[in-house]
């Protein structure tokens, strides 16, 4: 759809970049929420993690902690940037109304001499001149806050080289079933803030300005694949252990 000029209305859709932002709000708050679950499970399945292995499990636990505030900073300051974009559409919205009932006016003083004249006689008498309105601001093209999910080392099968290593199999069972339930339960709202990003790139990038969040949505994706490897490892380490 090609965007709207001249002074009809831009047809921004409000209501879309509202549900947007009430979805990266509560993405971003969901995200937050985890935190301390997150953080008791790696405690816990480390408190006798020993070894190489124990040093890897430590490593990736911290890449996924700061992952995580990072997509909740970034999905925050997008709720910034559709607050920007929505208030551009609202002035030039407001800009194209005013501009067309300006021209209403100066159709109407050119087609209708009574009216031309005593506009005419008013200005010459001190009245207020009737300006054209100014013309558009320039759109705004606003990019989300790029956010780098490091990749974490998942040795080959769970075993590998590196010296011995040692684990309580339950805890390390616990790690990954906490996991798996903490990101089960963003499921619903990454589908909310995908399905609301897509709504307002159809309802909102085709009438006036332009956001860029695609690679948010990509980030957060990558960041639960690479929790869900992080769990399938510690499960496959608790079987080891407890074989050994």
């Amino acid at each position: 759809m090609a965007k709207v000029h001249g002074n009809d209305p831009t047809g921004y859709s409000y209501g879309d970049a509202d549900a947007l932002k009430t979805a990266a709000r509560n993405l971003a708050s969901a995200i937050n929420g985890q935190t301390a679950t997150r953080a008791a499970a790696v405690t816990s399945a480390g408190r006798e993690f020993r070894g190489y292995f124990s040093q890897v499990f430590a490593d990736n636990a911290g890449i996924a902690s700061r992952s995580a505030s990072k997509l909740s900073d970034a999905l925050s300051s997008l709720v910034g940037f559709v607050d920007e974009l929505r208030e551009a559409a609202k002035q030039e919205d407001r800009r194209r109304a005013d501009a067309k009932a300006w021209e209403a006016r100066k159709r109407e003083r050119e087609e209708n001499f009574f009216v031309g004249a005593a506009h005419e006689v008013s200005t010459w008498f001190g009245a207020e001149d009737d300006p054209k309105p100014p013309e558009p601001e320039p759109e705004p093209q606003l990019q989300a806050d790029a956010v780098s999910v490091r990749s974490r080392t998942i040795p080959a099968g769970g075993g590998g080289s590196g010296g011995t290593s040692s684990a309580v199999p339950a805890d390390l069972r616990s790690f990954a079933s906490s996991t798996r339930g903490a990101d089960d339960s963003l499921s619903g709202a990454v589908s909310s803030f995908r399905n609301a990003l897509a709504d307002y790139e159809s309802g909102c990038n085709t009438c006036w300005g332009t956001l860029h969040a695609q690679s948010l949505v990509t980030a957060v994706q990558d960041w639960l694949t690479d929790n869900g490897h992080d769990a399938s490892w510690a499960s496959r380490r608790s079987d080891q252990q407890g074989q050994s």
